[in-house]
């Protein structure tokens, strides 16, 4: 036996890309948060290299990967308190009620605020914070154009996918949060959810498009984007949770959606891609990530082995083909690394290691 325990390290160490131990997913996600930092700007309280909304998911980033981490977790006790202080005395978007004209901004800035590890480390806050952006984000709710839904802006310019799935998040999360206004919160979730399903939004294929024709208030057929088919995910276990007795068909719809975005976006050998690719601008470079969290709160509510294989493949890819010699990541995660590297896509490809190091906690 110990002959052939030794030939199998042996043949581990030297010849194929296998372990005895746990992966290094933690090492690599510490890493990717150490270059993630160096954009970090202590005055403003935001990363340099992209916009206050991605703050909001840097932010998130590093919450998850703090419950489990202990350098994630001295790093948000730094940043998070910086970040609500300073973000909001220099940026004037972040000042004004910590909401700009776009209503789905809101809902980026409440996923950083409602992380329970957060919560029980002091910042008590971020509940108050999010209940004030559900409010603003209930003014934008309209019944008379298209028989519901939030728009995309103050402005009524476009009814899209992402604004009504953070709705339904931002309604589910408080639902099993405000206990005392429990069935308020779960109210509007069913609204934004009956609602939702109503437009098509979600096709045939079970692929969520961009977003509502306003002139047939049916779905688009715009492109299939990562993120709208990641914040459902998360939004829908939070709906179930809210739930009573748990709605089963929740959960069903999840898995339905996050197989078929597995099958539209990834490649021959499983790594995840934007239509955008490889120029994905400025908002682009942050999707993938927001759907590799969202499936990661799946997986754990749900599991399901194609997740995991999924999740690990995207993890390996990045830390193998997309990464240079500073440990910064690009928006190809099967690679070749291409510059410039932004917290936006460091933070993205970040989501997938931290969501591969917490499958083995």
């Amino acid at each position: 036996m110990m002959v052939a325990l030794r030939a199998f390290a042996f043949a581990c160490l030297f010849f194929f890309p296998c372990t005895l131990g746990k992966p290094e997913y933690k090492i690599h996600a510490e890493a990717g948060l150490k270059a993630l930092q160096k954009w970090y700007n202590t005055t403003t309280g935001l990363w340099e290299t992209t916009g206050w909304w991605n703050g909001g998911n840097c932010l998130t980033t590093i919450a998850n990967f703090a419950a489990f981490n202990e350098y994630a977790a001295s790093v948000a006790d730094t940043v998070f308190p910086t970040s609500f202080t300073h973000g909001q005395n220099t940026n004037l978007l972040f000042r004004k009620s910590i909401l700009p004209n776009g209503l789905v901004d809101t809902g980026y800035l409440k996923f950083s605020t409602s992380d329970s590890h957060l919560r029980r480390r002091g910042f008590l806050a971020s509940l108050m914070i999010i209940t004030t952006m559900r409010v603003d984000m209930v003014g934008g709710w309209d019944d008379n154009r298209c028989g519901g839904g939030i728009w995309w802006d103050k402005n009524k310019t476009a009814l899209v996918a992402i604004a009504n799935e953070l709705f339904l998040s931002v309604a589910a999360h408080l639902a099993t949060r405000v206990h005392d206004h429990t069935k308020y919160y779960y109210n509007w979730a069913t609204k934004e959810w009956n609602w939702f399903k109503k437009t098509g939004m979600i096709n045939e294929r079970n692929n969520i498009n961009d977003g509502v024709e306003l002139k047939t208030c049916q779905n688009n057929n715009g492109k299939v984007w990562s993120y709208n088919q990641g914040v459902i995910l998360g939004a829908l276990v939070e709906f179930a949770k809210a739930s009573y007795p748990v709605d089963a068909s929740l959960i069903d719809q999840a898995h339905a959606i996050a197989t078929a975005a597995i099958g539209t976006l990834a490649d021959k050998k499983g790594i995840l891609h934007d239509p955008c690719e490889p120029d994905c601008g400025a908002d682009g470079p942050q999707f993938k990530g927001i759907f590799m969290r969202n499936l990661q709160i799946l997986h754990e509510a749900s599991p399901r082995a194609k997740y995991k294989t999924f999740i690990k493949k995207n993890a390996h890819s990045i830390w193998k083909n997309d990464r240079n010699e500073m440990d910064q990541f690009g928006v190809n995660w099967a690679g070749p690394f291409e510059p410039p590297a932004l917290a936006s896509s460091q933070s993205s490809a970040l989501d997938a290691l931290v969501a591969a190091a917490a499958m083995w906690e």
